[in-house]
């Protein structure tokens, strides 16, 4: 079973797809730091060359990563901006078991108050026209949770509940 986390940055997608990887023994793979990995580059320095550059290089990072995953059991935790490809929804809809870690926009703004400089999405559009844009892209995924003011342990617990492992 391959769970894919989707959702904005901010929403916990990294730190609730380590705990949850941990709590049910399955690899985990955060896209992000593949792609810094795989390039040898921040993301800032690779949305140097704009979004739609990033957007190439983040699809083929995760087709890798899937065609790597093959049938394991695995958590990976999406981009913000990866299903906003039509390519990539493909590979993750009706392949995986897709979960949407939804925050509202009050909670993002906090958790991502200290990092503006290194999350170029940050600087050219403001979170909510972002989050607005994305969510009915989200909204598909098999799961919606949200993670305002919840700690870690209780959403891990409630993703092996709803994907009953």
């Amino acid at each position: 079973m391959v769970i894919c986390l989707t959702g904005f940055m901010g929403s916990g997608k990294s730190s609730v797809g380590r705990a949850l990887s941990s709590a049910l023994e399955f690899g985990f793979t955060d896209l992000d730091d593949y792609i810094v990995r795989m390039t040898g580059r921040t993301i800032k320095d690779i949305f140097v060359n704009g979004e739609g550059s990033f957007r190439d290089i983040e699809l083929q990072a995760l087709r890798e990563v899937l065609s790597k995953i093959g049938d394991r059991d695995w958590v990976l935790s999406l981009g913000g901006g990866t299903l906003t490809k039509s390519e990539a929804q493909d590979m993750i809809f009706g392949h995986c078991v897709s979960i949407y870690l939804r925050a509202r926009i009050g909670t993002i703004i906090e958790r991502l108050k200290d990092e503006v400089d290194s999350r170029p999405m940050l600087k050219d559009s403001a979170i909510d026209e972002l989050l607005e844009k994305r969510s009915c892209v989200y909204g598909r995924a098999d799961y919606i949770i949200d993670t305002d003011s919840r700690p870690i342990e209780n959403i891990v617990s409630e993703i092996r509940d709803l994907v009953q492992v």
